[in-house]
């Protein structure tokens, strides 16, 4: 297995963290709320990474563990992950 980490504005971090069911729950890790944020927190969402400072043009990090050969070459994950364009890197 293999962590991909990646940072997300508010925007598409709303979207990626609702998406529970595209990858296993126990390989999944999601940001925690950065102060003032009033957004819907998931009961089964692993909220547990901290966020970065809220000055920071993406303060949500998500981490997935995953196969290598996923993060290597499967075409279904760079096209969801960079269909977020600017709003994930």
């Amino acid at each position: 297995m293999q962590t991909l980490r990646f940072c997300c504005q508010s925007w598409s971090f709303a979207f990626i963290r609702e998406g529970l069911q595209r990858y296993p729950i126990e390989h999944t890790r999601y940001s925690k709320p950065l102060p003032g944020d009033t957004w819907w927190h998931h009961p089964k969402a692993p909220h547990l990474l901290e966020p970065g400072p809220p000055t920071d043009t993406h303060p949500y990090p998500v981490e997935l563990d995953l196969p290598s050969w996923t993060v290597e070459r499967d075409v279904d994950l760079r096209n969801w992950l960079f269909g977020f364009g600017a709003g994930s890197w």
